[in-house]
C-alpha cells in the first residue's frame, strides 16, 4: 500500500514543476538563474567520536575536534590492500618473486564539515569541459591504520605471515580545493590543488620499525609549513601522462620542515611522552620545491 503516496507525491511534483514551466519569466527572473545549473554533491559521512580512536597501542594523540567533544564524521575502512602480483626478485636482494601486499589495517577519514563537489559541464568555444570542483572541509584528518607487509594470497583470499612497518599515523590537513577537468583542460592540468591549510600539514605518531632487530625511527610530530609563516599554501597540477600519475609543483613559496622529538632506537612502552632514545628536535627551513615533478607509475 505504500506504492500509492509514493505515486502521488511523484505526480504532485511533476504537476507542480510543468505549472512552473508554463509560467512566463520576465527579466528580473531570468537574470536569477543564471549560474544556477550544474550539481551539487555534499558528502557528509555519519557523525562518530572520532578522537576515542586515538592511538590504540600507547594512548597518544591529539584531539582535533575539540569544539565537537571528538565528534566528527568518519569513513572508516576496515583493511585497504595493494597486492603485487608478481613481487620483486629482478633486483637481486634475496627476495623470490612471490606475490606479496601493502596492507593498512584500520583506515579512516575524518572531517569537521562535509565534502562539496560542484559539477558543470561547459561548451568552451568548441572545447567542450567538465568541471568538477572538490571542496575539502577546514579540518579534514587522514588516519592511515597500521601499515604492513605480507604474503598476498590473492584478491578476497587471506594474507599470510603479515609483519608491520609503520604504526598507525594521523595526517591532519584541510581547507583544500582540487578543480578536475575531463574531456578538455582549459585550466592547464587535469586537476589543479589549491589551498592553504592553518598549521600546516602535520603528520603526527611517525613509527617505522625494524621487525627483524626490534628497534625503530619515529617522529613525534612532522609539520610541513610555508617558510615563516603559519599555514601551508597548497599548489599543484596533476596529469596522468603516458608514464603514469604526474604532480608537479607550482608552490611560489618555500616550504619548512619541523620534525619534534626525532627518536631511534627501542621506544619503550611508557605513555606520552616517549623519550628514550630521542636525539631532540629537526628542522628543514626554505626548501624551494616549485618545479619539482613526481611521477608516479606502476612496474
Amino acid at each position: 500500500m505504500k506504492l500509492f503516496p509514493q505515486l502521488a507525491l511523484v505526480s504532485a511534483i511533476a504537476v507542480s514543476g510543468s505549472a512552473f514551466a508554463m509560467e512566463a519569466l520576465n527579466d528580473a527572473t531570468l537574470s536569477n538563474t543564471t549560474g544556477q545549473d550544474g550539481i551539487t554533491i555534499a558528502i557528509k559521512p555519519p557523525v562518530k567520536n572520532f578522537d576515542a580512536k586515538i592511538n590504540p597501542t600507547t594512548g597518544l594523540g591529539t584531539s582535533y575536534f575539540t569544539a565537537t567533544g571528538g565528534q566528527a564524521g568518519v569513513i572508516d575502512i576496515d583493511s585497504v590492500r595493494i597486492h603485487d602480483k608478481d613481487g620483486e626478485a629482478s633486483l637481486g636482494f634475496g627476495t623470490t618473486g612471490d606475490a606479496g601486499a601493502i596492507v593498512l589495517d584500520g583506515f579512516s577519514l575524518a572531517g569537521s564539515a562535509p565534502i562539496v563537489v560542484k559539477i558543470d559541464a561547459d561548451g568552451n568555444a568548441g572545447a567542450p569541459v567538465l568541471n568538477v570542483n572538490v571542496a575539502l572541509p577546514q579540518t579534514l584528518v587522514i588516519r592511515t591504520g597500521d601499515i604492513s607487509v605480507a604474503e598476498s594470497n590473492g584478491i578476497g583470499a587471506a594474507l599470510g605471515n603479515q609483519v608491520k612497518v609503520l604504526d598507525s599515523m594521523d595526517i591532519k590537513m584541510g581547507a583544500a580545493t582540487l578543480n578536475i577537468q575531463l574531456g578538455n583542460e582549459a585550466q592547464g592540468a587535469m586537476i589543479k590543488v589549491a589551498g592553504s591549510v592553518d598549521g600546516g600539514l602535520v603528520i603526527n605518531n611517525f613509527k617505522l620499525n625494524d621487525a627483524n632487530s626490534g628497534g625503530s625511527i619515529g617522529i613525534d610530530s612532522l609539520t610541513l609549513i610555508d617558510t615563516a609563516g603559519t599555514a601551508l599554501t597548497l599548489a599543484s597540477d596533476i596529469d596522468v601522462v603516458a608514464g603514469g600519475l604526474q604532480i608537479t609543483s607550482t608552490a611560489a613559496t618555500k616550504l619548512d620542515v619541523r620534525m619534534q622529538d626525532v627518536r631511534l632506537g627501542d621506544f619503550g612502552t611508557t605513555a606520552a611522552p616517549l623519550t628514550p632514545n630521542s636525539i631532540g628536535d629537526v628542522e628543514l627551513i626554505g626548501i624551494d620545491t616549485a618545479g619539482t615533478v613526481l611521477t608516479i607509475s606502476g612496474h
